[in-house]
Protein backbone atom coordinates (compact mmCIF):
# COMPACT_ATOMS: atom_id res chain seq x y z
CA UNK A 1 0.00 0.00 0.00
CA UNK A 2 1.40 3.47 -0.90
CA UNK A 3 1.15 6.62 1.29
CA UNK A 4 -1.91 8.02 -0.10
CA UNK A 5 -3.82 5.10 -0.39
CA UNK A 6 -3.11 4.69 3.45
CA UNK A 7 -4.31 8.74 4.29
CA UNK A 8 -7.86 7.92 2.23
CA UNK A 9 -8.48 5.13 4.48
CA UNK A 10 -7.59 7.22 7.44
CA UNK A 11 -9.80 9.87 6.58
CA UNK A 12 -12.85 7.61 5.60
CA UNK A 13 -12.53 5.82 8.66
CA UNK A 14 -12.26 9.21 10.70
CA UNK A 15 -15.50 10.40 8.78
CA UNK A 16 -17.04 7.54 10.02
CA UNK A 17 -16.47 7.92 13.35
CA UNK A 18 -17.26 11.61 13.44
CA UNK A 19 -20.30 10.40 11.62
CA UNK A 20 -21.15 7.90 14.33
CA UNK A 21 -20.45 9.92 17.11
CA UNK A 22 -22.11 12.90 15.96
CA UNK A 23 -25.02 10.81 15.71
CA UNK A 24 -25.46 9.20 19.39
CA UNK A 25 -24.85 12.71 20.27
CA UNK A 26 -27.91 14.07 18.24
CA UNK A 27 -30.00 11.37 19.45
CA UNK A 28 -29.08 12.03 23.16
CA UNK A 29 -28.64 16.01 22.90
CA UNK A 30 -32.68 15.60 21.33
CA UNK A 31 -33.54 14.17 24.96
CA UNK A 32 -32.32 17.34 26.64
CA UNK A 33 -32.93 20.48 24.06
CA UNK A 34 -35.60 21.70 22.12
CA UNK A 35 -35.26 21.19 18.08
CA UNK A 36 -34.52 24.67 17.46
CA UNK A 37 -31.87 24.88 20.12
CA UNK A 38 -30.13 22.11 19.09
CA UNK A 39 -30.07 23.17 15.48
CA UNK A 40 -28.74 26.63 16.44
CA UNK A 41 -26.10 25.20 18.55
CA UNK A 42 -25.08 22.85 15.82
CA UNK A 43 -24.97 25.38 13.50
CA UNK A 44 -22.59 27.83 16.09
CA UNK A 45 -20.19 24.69 16.62
CA UNK A 46 -20.14 24.04 12.85
CA UNK A 47 -19.44 27.69 12.06
CA UNK A 48 -16.76 27.69 15.05
CA UNK A 49 -14.79 24.30 13.88
CA UNK A 50 -14.71 25.84 9.89
CA UNK A 51 -13.14 28.92 11.34
CA UNK A 52 -9.79 27.30 11.05
CA UNK A 53 -9.85 25.05 8.12
CA UNK A 54 -10.62 28.63 6.35
CA UNK A 55 -7.68 30.03 7.91
CA UNK A 56 -5.53 27.14 6.99
CA UNK A 57 -7.10 26.78 3.54
CA UNK A 58 -5.96 30.53 2.70
CA UNK A 59 -2.91 30.10 4.07
CA UNK A 60 -1.88 27.07 1.75
CA UNK A 61 -3.36 29.12 -1.04
CA UNK A 62 -1.46 31.59 -0.09
CA UNK A 63 1.62 29.80 0.11
CA UNK A 64 1.14 27.61 -3.22
CA UNK A 65 -0.07 30.19 -5.84
CA UNK A 66 0.34 33.90 -4.24
CA UNK A 67 -3.84 34.74 -4.07
CA UNK A 68 -5.58 34.82 -0.93
CA UNK A 69 -9.30 33.18 -0.91
CA UNK A 70 -10.57 36.11 1.37
CA UNK A 71 -12.49 39.09 -0.61
CA UNK A 72 -10.14 41.52 -0.70
CA UNK A 73 -12.57 44.97 -2.04
CA UNK A 74 -15.38 46.14 -0.24
CA UNK A 75 -17.17 45.59 -3.70
CA UNK A 76 -16.28 41.87 -3.18
CA UNK A 77 -16.98 41.21 0.55
CA UNK A 78 -20.66 42.96 -0.10
CA UNK A 79 -21.61 40.87 -2.44
CA UNK A 80 -20.47 37.67 -0.60
CA UNK A 81 -22.49 39.06 2.56
CA UNK A 82 -25.64 39.66 -0.50
CA UNK A 83 -25.27 36.25 -1.39
CA UNK A 84 -25.09 34.38 2.28
CA UNK A 85 -27.89 36.19 3.13
CA UNK A 86 -29.54 35.44 0.23
CA UNK A 87 -29.43 31.58 0.80
CA UNK A 88 -30.18 31.84 3.98
CA UNK A 89 -33.63 33.28 3.03
CA UNK A 90 -34.14 31.15 0.62
CA UNK A 91 -34.01 28.20 2.65
CA UNK A 92 -35.92 29.59 5.65
CA UNK A 93 -38.64 31.21 3.28
CA UNK A 94 -39.21 27.92 1.75
CA UNK A 95 -39.08 25.35 3.65
CA UNK A 96 -39.58 21.63 2.57
CA UNK A 97 -43.20 21.35 3.24
CA UNK A 98 -44.50 24.07 1.65
CA UNK A 99 -46.93 24.07 -1.56
CA UNK A 100 -45.88 27.00 -3.13
CA UNK A 101 -45.17 27.19 -6.86
CA UNK A 102 -43.66 30.18 -8.42
CA UNK A 103 -44.54 30.92 -12.33
CA UNK A 104 -42.17 32.23 -14.40
CA UNK A 105 -43.40 35.29 -16.70
CA UNK A 106 -42.95 34.26 -19.86
CA UNK A 107 -44.04 30.44 -19.67
CA UNK A 108 -48.10 29.37 -18.36
CA UNK A 109 -46.90 25.92 -16.88
CA UNK A 110 -46.02 26.97 -12.65
CA UNK A 111 -42.96 25.95 -12.22
CA UNK A 112 -41.75 24.66 -8.30
CA UNK A 113 -39.73 26.44 -6.45
CA UNK A 114 -36.24 24.97 -4.77
CA UNK A 115 -36.16 23.82 -1.81
CA UNK A 116 -33.66 23.67 0.86
CA UNK A 117 -33.35 20.03 2.57
CA UNK A 118 -33.12 20.45 6.46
Amino acid sequence: MDTKQIRNTLLLALTALVWGSAFVAQSVGAEHVGPFTFLASRSYLGGIVLLPVIAAMNARSKRSSGVSLLPKSSGDKKRLLLGGISCGFSCFWLPPHSKSVWALPLRQKPVSSPRCMY
